[in-house]
């Protein structure tokens, strides 16, 4: 559920890199973390959603989102440009949003 969110919200166009304040759009509930259920759900609902990606843009997504490492830490990691995980992860995001809005 959080992952469809944060891909609707992806999908309209909202970008943290270009917005000076962090505030999340009106109906976003981030899990409770201190929950163990809510924390499975969302790892397991974005699991799932990754699985549908190509391999290059899911271990990226993966790395990035479920592992929280940085985007020069899987570029490292793989071997790639910083801008290579950059494309990826834009492109796993624009992929998602296709497939959840279909």
């Amino acid at each position: 559920m959080v992952a469809r969110k944060v891909v609707h919200w992806t999908a309209q166009g909202h970008d943290w890199r270009t917005k000076p304040d962090s505030s999340l759009p009106e109906g976003w509930d981030p899990p409770d973390p201190g929950d163990p259920l809510e924390h499975w759900l969302a790892e397991h609902d974005m699991r799932a959603l990754l699985a549908e990606l190509p391999e290059g843009q899911r271990v990226v997504a993966e790395r990035i989102h479920l592992d929280g490492l940085s985007h020069q830490q899987v570029a490292a990691e793989l071997g790639i440009t910083r801008n290579a995980v950059d494309q990826r992860l834009h492109n796993a995001h624009r992929n998602l949003a296709e497939s959840l809005a279909a």
